[in-house]
């Protein structure tokens, strides 16, 4: 007699939330963000009929210390409007340096919780070495000019000279 068991995958127990009452789905699952700029992610609760109290709470873990800033509006929705939702705004900062975190979107109702993981790839910002060259070039074409003076006639300089 053979006895199969069968193992959910971790991604389906992430959708599926802890409990399975209710899940939790994002769109995007994977964003890259340059530093200085921000993502928008769409965090949805799936079966919203089986939230419990009828209100549901975001929250984030696995975040680095410094280097986001992170929002949910709304923090916490009501699931008496049919659907459960709330925008996640990622910020990354200059404190961040180029990386790939990978962090957890959490739905909490009452005793129910639900999470998804977000794949955040940090890019950095335009290089510092290219104000410095635009700012080199500016400089020499004004030095360059500076040195060249066009001589141009002036009209009225004699006239003014003997006073006349």
């Amino acid at each position: 007699m053979l006895l199969a068991i069968v193992i959910p995958s971790a991604m389906a127990l992430s959708k599926r939330g802890y409990d399975g009452a209710f899940g939790i789905m994002i769109e995007p699952s994977s964003v890259v963000i340059k530093v200085g700029e921000k993502s928008e992610i769409k965090v949805t609760v799936t079966n919203p009929e089986k939230v419990s109290g009828g209100q549901v709470c975001f929250n984030l873990e696995g975040f680095p210390a410094s280097g986001f800033r992170t929002t949910f509006t709304p923090e916490c929705a009501d699931s008496q409007r049919g659907s459960v939702g709330t925008v996640l705004t990622v910020e990354v900062t200059p404190a961040a340096a180029p990386q790939n975190v990978t962090a957890y979107i959490i739905a909490i109702s009452g005793n129910q919780t639900a999470q998804t993981a977000l794949n955040i790839t940090v890019e950095p910002a335009m290089p510092a070495w290219i104000p410095w060259a635009g700012l080199l070039a500016f400089f020499s074409v004004l030095g360059i000019v500076i040195a060249l003076k066009p001589r141009m006639p002036r009209k009225g300089t004699r006239r003014m000279a003997n006073g006349k």
